[in-house]
């Protein structure tokens, strides 16, 4: 017979569970409207903030931005990019899969403090009550999926929305509370059900039973959920977890070359390493979801939209380090199911300073909106059918959106 301490010990891993995935077990009412897109997306994070300066914003012709040697203006697929021999992977990529990517160039994260501007590129807020765009997307969703928005790596925000976000554990703590039912689970199951013949139901202990059914349902997928120690791991289970059509959103993050992250006050070189390692694996990826198809027999790549972000820019000149410090500048990439591909939308000035946009045409205008975080919300939002102006007052960049 199983000890006290030992039943308690149980009871403590399911409550443990909670925390990793509210979604599956905690009823909570939910104020979003739901859609029924089913478009999917990928947040991959850079954190640290990367520099502008060695992809984005080729500025040669300034004085006041030190450029990186022998690189030079690169025009590939409709997309301007700063070019160079030791990123060929970035040029690689263009030329096969420019055609489905959009660049915007020139928004701005207004700070320069790493915990403000995460919240900011991924909330529009700086304030701690705010919801992050991936678990917006994923509360409005007209279908009854398992793990609405999954959290492998990277930022993670929530308020109003905690319940649609399953995290799956740095040490892989989902699949363990996943696996085959002990002995002692079945006991708590069977003192449930007992309470629920002994009582009238309330609406708590019905959704706990409902729920518990998601959770057998997800053991009975045979699906391994370990997220993996390596980016290429955490890319292939995020394709096996939206292939399987368990999730509307997965976040990641990607810290360059051997982890060695994206703040380079000094060695600013690395920015180049970490670029041309992520385009490598983002050439990979989409050559394997162009061939993957979902459970229902639709091509992934129909409704699967990356999205890339980091929470600041590079200041243009290099510091006495080789470095670069931050920058409230930056760019996004759009990648995918309903981008408007094959383009650099908005730009940067010779002082690296963003430049108004024309949101219909994506043309720098002098007369036009200066980009910031919100309007990267706005325009996720809408590719998920989601009304922005619930969230935010900013417009989203209608030239990003494929019509």
């Amino acid at each position: 017979m199983a000890s006290r301490s030992t039943f308690l010990e149980s009871i403590m891993n399911r409550r443990t569970f909670l925390t990793l995935t509210p979604s599956l077990i905690i009823p909570q009412n939910s104020f979003a409207q739901p859609n029924t897109s089913t478009r999917k997306f990928l947040f991959i994070f850079c954190p640290g903030g990367w520099d502008q300066c060695t992809l984005f914003a080729p500025l040669f012709d300034s004085n006041f931005v030190d450029m990186e040697m022998q690189s030079n203006r690169g025009f590939t697929q409709g997309i301007t990019y700063v070019d160079s021999e030791s990123r060929p992977s970035v040029r690689s990529y263009l030329e096969n899969y420019g055609d489905r990517t959009c660049f915007i160039n020139g928004f701005e994260a207004r700070s320069v403090a790493h915990d403000v501007c995460l919240r900011l590129v991924t909330t529009g807020s700086p304030q701690s009550n705010s919801d992050d765009w991936a678990s917006i997307i994923s509360a409005h969703h007209s279908e009854s999926l398992l793990m609405p928005s999954v959290h492998l790596s990277g930022p993670s925000f929530t308020n109003q929305y905690s319940h649609v976000r399953t995290q799956l554990g740095r040490a892989n703590q989902l699949r363990t509370l996943l696996s085959t039912p002990s002995v002692l689970d079945n006991v708590e199951d069977e003192w449930l059900e007992k309470i629920t013949n002994q009582h009238d139901s309330s609406e708590f202990i019905e959704k706990s039973m409902s729920l518990e059914q998601d959770l057998k349902e997800l053991q009975s997928l045979s699906f391994d959920f370990s997220s993996g120690e390596s980016f290429s791991q955490a890319l292939k289970m995020s394709k096996e977890i939206f292939s399987q059509q368990l999730s509307r959103t997965i976040m990641l993050s990607y810290n360059g070359v051997r982890d060695l992250g994206w703040d380079t006050h000094a060695a600013n070189d690395m920015q180049s390493w970490h670029f041309e390692e992520l385009f490598a694996h983002l050439s990979s990826f989409l050559m394997d979801v162009d061939a993957q198809q979902q459970i229902d027999g639709t091509p992934l790549s129909d409704d699967l939209c990356i999205v890339l972000l980091s929470e600041m820019g590079r200041f243009p000149k290099l510091n006495f380090r080789n470095g670069r410090d931050h920058w409230t500048y930056t760019s996004a990439i759009l990648i995918g199911s309903g981008v408007q591909g094959g383009q650099s939308i908005g730009g940067y000035d010779d002082f690296s300073l963003g430049l108004p946009v024309d949101l219909n045409s994506g043309e720098v205008d002098q007369e036009g909106t200066p980009l910031d975080c919100n309007n990267i919300g706005a325009t996720l939002l809408t590719l998920a059918d989601i009304d922005p102006a619930e969230f935010t007052s900013a417009n989203p960049i209608y030239a990003a959106i494929r019509s």
